[in-house]
């Protein structure tokens, strides 16, 4: 795969490979749609910079202390039509884990 130039505001899709090696592969862009289907899960951004940039949160540094914490309903945006069952937003979680 060639080399991509990443847009400020994207470094939170970058998979951590990537940002080590600069090689994408299959595995960046499943970390990458990950990160996009935690954003509609959860209701939030893949970086919020509410603070400062020094205090930026990446959403999956996020997801991980909420799994730590088992605090599973407090990931799902309460603005969703619908809510996923609890066993459906865990199995996403740990497959979401996995891939970090």
């Amino acid at each position: 795969m060639g080399h991509v130039t990443t847009l400020m505001g994207m470094s939170g899709y970058m998979a951590p490979e990537y940002a080590a090696t600069g090689v994408l592969n299959d595995k960046s862009d499943a970390y990458s749609f990950g990160i996009l289907i935690m954003e509609i899960i959860s209701g939030k951004a893949s970086i919020d910079y509410s603070g400062t940039e020094i205090e930026a949160v990446y959403l999956i540094d996020w997801l991980k202390s909420m799994v730590a914490n088992q605090k599973f309903d407090s990931i799902v945006d309460p603005k969703l039509p619908k809510l996923p069952l609890l066993k459906e937003l865990k199995r996403i979680l740990l497959i979401r884990s996995s891939l970090c």
